[in-house]
């Protein structure tokens, strides 16, 4: 089965516009083929109203792509900025959803349990795919390492498993794009930087967290090692032959004086997983520049082969 996916960050779930999501379609102007999953960041306030927020724009995408999406929203203990989950049910079937009421564990939280529409398994058995969705602290690293080391146990070959979200940090590794960090407020730096080397030595991309997932940059055998289990799928679309700058393209609308753009938003999957993305398809989508951005995150899309 093919699984189109897209990740998303919507800057406050378009709460400020009231919840209209007459333009949301317009981000996926250039993914012409329907999403089975699509995972979204910062859907604020989507519960309120009986779900106004979460339903519209599931309506919206459901008009897009004559498809008739649903949603989930999850729960995010720092800010009303949680995650949500929208997804194909001709495709796929939710079989399980953590969330504040149904777990009380953080670490199993944002969590959904799915089978591929024609499984024959029973809603019992092992999931066919699970999905893990992410939006990590923005401006603390400790944190985000704690995050990362929470979850971790989501890398487990046994089930197929594919994780996303606002990750908030880079990886290790000179072909993954950093800032300019004497351009970066310095009452922000720490955000996404650190001094490994004491405070007064130069400012680098504070990798720590993601590279506890997807193992750290080894210069000498130029690949990863010593990583939780998980592979970027940016990097394994790098593998596949797309070219670097559009595989490790910044996934941010930052502007060049605050120390430009990162790729902050990553697509990861589990050992499972490993070979199942389709050459070809992993895109970072860059808006049109004749008009202010829709949100300061930018689109990315995958397809997998389960």
């Amino acid at each position: 089965m093919k699984l189109p996916v897209a990740l998303i960050n919507l800057d406050n779930g378009w709460s400020h516009h009231n919840f209209d999501f007459t333009h949301l379609p317009t981000l996926f102007t250039h993914m012409a083929e329907p999403p089975a999953l699509i995972l979204v960041n910062e859907a604020t306030r989507w519960w309120d109203h009986g779900g106004h927020g979460k339903y519209s724009a599931a309506r919206a995408l459901s008009q897009r792509y004559k498809v008739p999406y649903t949603a989930e929203v999850g729960w995010l203990e720092r800010s009303d900025h949680p995650p949500a989950l929208i997804y194909d049910p001709t495709r796929l079937h939710l079989t399980w959803w953590g969330n504040a009421r149904s777990t009380p564990t953080l670490a199993r939280r944002n969590t959904a349990h799915l089978l591929l529409a024609d499984s024959d398994k029973h809603p019992t058995d092992p999931p066919d795919l699970r999905v893990v969705l992410q939006h990590w602290h923005p401006w603390d690293g400790d944190t985000r390492l704690h995050q990362a080391r929470a979850i971790s146990w989501t890398a487990d070959p046994r089930v197929p498993t594919l994780l996303g979200g606002d990750l908030n940090s880079t990886a290790s590794g000179p072909h993954l794009p950093d800032k300019t960090w004497q351009h970066v407020p310095a009452h922000q730096r720490h955000h996404k930087g650190h001094q490994p080397a004491g405070p007064t030595t130069a400012w680098h991309a504070d990798t720590r967290a993601l590279d506890h997932l997807i193992g750290t940059w080894n210069p000498q055998e130029g690949k990863r090692t010593h990583g939780a289990g998980f592979h970027a799928l940016a990097e394994l679309a790098h593998t596949h032959g797309t070219p670097a700058e559009e595989a490790f393209r910044p996934t941010t609308n930052t502007p060049p004086e605050h120390g430009g753009a990162m790729l902050i938003d990553w697509l990861l999957v589990n050992h499972p997983l490993h070979h199942t993305l389709t050459p070809g398809t992993y895109h970072v989508h860059t808006p049109p520049t004749d008009h202010p951005p829709l949100t300061d995150h930018r689109l990315i899309t995958a397809t997998l082969q389960l």
